[in-house]
Protein backbone atom coordinates (compact mmCIF):
# COMPACT_ATOMS: atom_id res chain seq x y z
CA UNK A 1 0.00 0.00 0.00
CA UNK A 2 1.01 3.72 -0.53
CA UNK A 3 0.25 6.97 -0.45
CA UNK A 4 -0.14 9.68 -2.93
CA UNK A 5 -0.85 13.08 -1.82
CA UNK A 6 -3.51 14.86 -3.93
CA UNK A 7 -2.48 18.42 -4.44
CA UNK A 8 -3.26 21.73 -5.95
CA UNK A 9 -4.47 25.45 -5.39
CA UNK A 10 -7.80 26.86 -5.57
CA UNK A 11 -9.98 26.24 -8.52
CA UNK A 12 -7.29 23.64 -10.05
CA UNK A 13 -9.41 21.32 -9.78
CA UNK A 14 -8.61 18.91 -6.80
CA UNK A 15 -11.52 18.20 -5.98
CA UNK A 16 -12.86 16.68 -9.39
CA UNK A 17 -9.95 14.58 -9.18
CA UNK A 18 -10.52 13.53 -6.00
CA UNK A 19 -14.15 12.40 -6.71
CA UNK A 20 -12.56 10.49 -10.07
CA UNK A 21 -10.26 8.27 -7.74
CA UNK A 22 -13.27 7.45 -5.44
CA UNK A 23 -15.37 6.14 -8.23
CA UNK A 24 -12.18 4.41 -9.39
CA UNK A 25 -12.22 2.44 -6.02
CA UNK A 26 -9.98 4.20 -4.12
CA UNK A 27 -9.78 5.67 -0.92
CA UNK A 28 -9.34 9.06 -0.63
CA UNK A 29 -8.82 11.44 2.96
CA UNK A 30 -9.58 14.66 2.43
CA UNK A 31 -7.55 16.75 4.78
CA UNK A 32 -10.22 20.16 5.00
CA UNK A 33 -13.26 18.30 6.06
CA UNK A 34 -11.53 15.72 8.52
CA UNK A 35 -9.14 18.86 9.96
CA UNK A 36 -12.76 20.21 11.00
CA UNK A 37 -13.94 17.00 12.56
CA UNK A 38 -10.97 16.59 14.50
CA UNK A 39 -10.92 20.32 15.92
CA UNK A 40 -14.41 19.03 17.66
CA UNK A 41 -12.84 15.67 18.82
CA UNK A 42 -8.75 16.07 19.54
CA UNK A 43 -8.57 17.24 23.12
CA UNK A 44 -4.83 18.69 22.12
CA UNK A 45 -6.42 20.60 19.64
CA UNK A 46 -9.32 22.15 22.33
CA UNK A 47 -6.56 22.77 24.53
CA UNK A 48 -4.47 24.64 22.19
CA UNK A 49 -7.51 26.46 21.23
CA UNK A 50 -8.31 27.37 24.77
CA UNK A 51 -4.76 28.43 25.10
CA UNK A 52 -4.92 30.76 21.79
CA UNK A 53 -8.35 32.39 22.31
CA UNK A 54 -10.01 31.58 25.76
CA UNK A 55 -12.76 29.47 26.91
CA UNK A 56 -14.52 31.85 24.87
CA UNK A 57 -13.40 30.69 21.51
CA UNK A 58 -16.36 27.53 22.44
CA UNK A 59 -20.14 28.67 22.14
CA UNK A 60 -22.55 27.30 24.85
CA UNK A 61 -22.68 24.01 22.69
CA UNK A 62 -18.98 23.64 22.93
CA UNK A 63 -18.57 24.52 19.08
CA UNK A 64 -16.08 26.48 17.95
CA UNK A 65 -16.34 30.21 17.32
CA UNK A 66 -15.14 30.17 13.91
CA UNK A 67 -14.63 33.94 13.15
CA UNK A 68 -13.57 34.97 16.53
CA UNK A 69 -10.73 32.05 16.31
CA UNK A 70 -9.61 33.33 12.55
CA UNK A 71 -9.77 37.21 13.69
CA UNK A 72 -7.52 35.68 16.65
CA UNK A 73 -4.88 33.84 14.55
CA UNK A 74 -4.74 36.24 11.26
CA UNK A 75 -3.70 38.98 13.79
CA UNK A 76 -1.00 36.73 15.94
CA UNK A 77 1.51 34.76 13.88
CA UNK A 78 2.76 32.90 17.22
CA UNK A 79 -0.67 31.76 17.74
CA UNK A 80 -1.48 30.97 14.46
CA UNK A 81 1.46 28.59 14.17
CA UNK A 82 0.46 27.05 17.59
CA UNK A 83 -3.19 26.41 16.45
CA UNK A 84 -1.38 24.57 12.89
CA UNK A 85 1.09 22.92 14.58
CA UNK A 86 -1.80 21.15 17.12
CA UNK A 87 -3.82 20.41 13.40
CA UNK A 88 -1.47 19.05 11.72
CA UNK A 89 -0.37 16.64 14.27
CA UNK A 90 -4.10 15.41 14.97
CA UNK A 91 -4.86 15.21 10.95
CA UNK A 92 -0.81 13.46 10.06
CA UNK A 93 -1.76 10.85 13.24
CA UNK A 94 -5.70 10.24 11.85
CA UNK A 95 -4.10 9.35 8.20
CA UNK A 96 -1.81 7.01 9.77
CA UNK A 97 -4.69 4.94 11.76
CA UNK A 98 -6.58 5.63 8.63
CA UNK A 99 -4.14 3.85 6.28
CA UNK A 100 -4.12 1.17 8.62
CA UNK A 101 -7.84 -0.22 7.79
CA UNK A 102 -6.68 -0.53 4.05
CA UNK A 103 -4.19 -2.53 2.01
CA UNK A 104 -5.24 -0.44 -0.85
CA UNK A 105 -2.92 2.82 -2.45
CA UNK A 106 -4.82 5.80 -0.62
CA UNK A 107 -4.89 8.99 -1.76
CA UNK A 108 -4.21 12.22 0.31
CA UNK A 109 -5.80 15.28 -0.54
CA UNK A 110 -4.60 18.62 0.60
CA UNK A 111 -3.65 22.05 -0.38
CA UNK A 112 -0.65 22.33 2.11
CA UNK A 113 1.45 19.00 1.92
CA UNK A 114 4.51 20.91 2.14
CA UNK A 115 3.26 23.06 5.08
CA UNK A 116 1.41 20.18 6.97
CA UNK A 117 4.48 17.42 6.99
CA UNK A 118 2.35 15.18 5.13
CA UNK A 119 4.84 14.98 1.43
CA UNK A 120 7.08 13.37 3.86
CA UNK A 121 4.82 10.99 4.68
CA UNK A 122 3.90 10.71 0.48
CA UNK A 123 5.39 8.13 -2.11
CA UNK A 124 4.46 11.03 -4.64
CA UNK A 125 2.85 14.26 -4.88
CA UNK A 126 0.13 14.55 -7.36
CA UNK A 127 -0.17 18.19 -8.36
CA UNK A 128 -3.57 19.42 -10.10
CA UNK A 129 -3.11 22.11 -11.93
CA UNK A 130 -5.12 24.70 -14.59
CA UNK A 131 -4.35 27.63 -16.48
CA UNK A 132 -4.84 30.79 -14.44
CA UNK A 133 -7.95 32.31 -15.74
CA UNK A 134 -9.62 28.89 -16.21
CA UNK A 135 -8.87 28.67 -11.86
CA UNK A 136 -10.46 32.06 -11.29
CA UNK A 137 -13.46 31.23 -13.38
CA UNK A 138 -13.99 28.67 -12.05
CA UNK A 139 -13.88 29.73 -8.27
CA UNK A 140 -15.81 33.17 -9.14
CA UNK A 141 -19.11 30.99 -9.97
CA UNK A 142 -18.82 28.93 -6.75
CA UNK A 143 -17.83 32.09 -4.14
CA UNK A 144 -18.16 35.60 -3.95
CA UNK A 145 -14.79 36.56 -3.85
CA UNK A 146 -13.20 39.20 -6.44
CA UNK A 147 -10.64 38.59 -9.14
CA UNK A 148 -8.44 40.45 -7.05
CA UNK A 149 -8.43 38.35 -4.39
CA UNK A 150 -8.55 34.96 -6.28
CA UNK A 151 -5.26 36.02 -7.91
CA UNK A 152 -3.70 36.84 -4.25
CA UNK A 153 -4.78 33.16 -3.72
CA UNK A 154 -3.62 31.49 -6.07
CA UNK A 155 0.03 34.02 -6.24
CA UNK A 156 0.37 32.67 -2.54
CA UNK A 157 -0.20 29.12 -2.90
CA UNK A 158 2.23 28.82 -5.64
CA UNK A 159 4.75 29.40 -3.00
CA UNK A 160 3.62 25.53 -2.09
CA UNK A 161 4.45 23.88 -4.90
CA UNK A 162 8.38 25.65 -5.29
CA UNK A 163 8.69 24.25 -1.38
CA UNK A 164 7.61 21.24 -2.70
CA UNK A 165 10.12 21.39 -5.31
CA UNK A 166 12.77 22.04 -2.83
CA UNK A 167 12.18 19.08 -0.57
CA UNK A 168 12.63 16.97 -3.90
CA UNK A 169 9.19 14.77 -3.45
CA UNK A 170 8.38 12.98 -6.47
CA UNK A 171 6.22 15.50 -7.99
CA UNK A 172 3.46 14.75 -10.83
CA UNK A 173 1.70 17.28 -12.53
CA UNK A 174 -2.47 16.66 -13.79
CA UNK A 175 -3.29 19.17 -16.31
CA UNK A 176 -6.98 19.59 -15.90
CA UNK A 177 -7.76 22.92 -17.97
CA UNK A 178 -10.75 22.66 -20.39
CA UNK A 179 -8.93 21.08 -23.55
CA UNK A 180 -7.49 18.11 -21.17
CA UNK A 181 -8.49 14.77 -20.98
CA UNK A 182 -8.25 14.57 -17.27
CA UNK A 183 -9.85 11.15 -16.67
CA UNK A 184 -7.78 9.57 -19.75
CA UNK A 185 -4.55 10.81 -18.00
CA UNK A 186 -5.83 10.40 -14.60
CA UNK A 187 -6.16 6.42 -15.77
CA UNK A 188 -3.08 5.80 -17.03
CA UNK A 189 -1.53 7.67 -14.46
CA UNK A 190 -2.65 5.56 -11.90
CA UNK A 191 -2.35 2.61 -14.24
CA UNK A 192 1.55 3.56 -14.43
CA UNK A 193 2.06 4.11 -10.80
CA UNK A 194 0.81 0.94 -9.98
CA UNK A 195 3.15 -0.81 -12.09
CA UNK A 196 6.15 0.33 -10.95
CA UNK A 197 5.43 -0.05 -7.38
CA UNK A 198 4.46 -3.61 -8.26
Amino acid sequence: MRRIILAGGIGAGKSVVARSLRLMGYGVYDCDSEARRLMHESEEIRRVLVEVGGNDIFDAAGVIDRQRLAAIIFADTDKRKLVNTAVHQAVRDDIIRWCGQSDRNIFIETAIASESGLAKMADEVWMVDAPVDERIERVETRDSRSREQILKIIQAQRLEEDMLRREGVRLRVISNGKKDALLSELEELVERFTEVLE
